[in-house]
Order: structure tokens, then sequence, then C-alpha cells
């Protein structure tokens, strides 16, 4: 809308395909803060994309010359990370919905 002017290497989140994204992932949130159920589904989704997250990010500022022994090392310890932060974070909130009926507690 050319109210911010972007760098180059972030025009892509002036177009609508990124508007498109973002706007969906708003509602899905929104719905998820009051739905128990699609929240546990978005934790479905991310859990797997979040491993992959962690293996990539540590895998891209390990100072390791051998590929394989990087990809495994950022596999194992970032991948392994991000798996158990965010499996833990995905398993309370699937034993609060499901102690409490996906009720507020008050």
């Amino acid at each position: 809308m050319g109210i911010f002017p972007l760098n180059e290497g972030f025009q892509w989140l002036a177009g609508w395909p990124a508007i498109f994204c973002f706007g969906t992932a708003t509602v899905a949130e929104i719905l998820a803060y009051y739905i128990p159920f699609i929240d546990n589904l978005l934790d479905t989704i991310t859990t797997p994309l979040a491993v992959g997250a962690g293996t990539l990010l540590l895998t891209s500022v390990l100072p390791i010359d051998n590929d394989f022994l990087k990809w495994i090392t950022g596999f194992l310890f970032g991948g392994g990370a991000a798996a158990a932060i965010q499996g833990g974070t995905a398993m309370t909130r699937l034993a609060s919905t499901k102690l409490t009926a996906g009720k507020e507690m008050r």
C-alpha cells in the first residue's frame, strides 16, 4: 500500500499471496484461541514443523565441515530441543483441554 518503504529483500511482504497467507494464519489463531479443538489441531500441524525448523536453524550455524555430521548433529540437538519444547507444550495443552472439557476455569 506504500505506507512503509520496504527494503528489496522484504518486497514479497507487499504482495497479495503474503497478505492472504498472513490473513489466513490470523483467522486460524483467533479461532484456536476460542475453540480448543482447533488449537490442538494446530499443535498437531506445528510440532513436526518445529522439528524441521530447529534442525535447519542449528544446521545453518554449525561450524562443521562434514555435511553428514552437520545434519545429524542439527537434527539430534536442534530438532530434538524443538521437539521437546513443542511436544511438551502440545501435551500440556491437550491435557488442559481434556481436564477442563475446553472450559475456562474461574
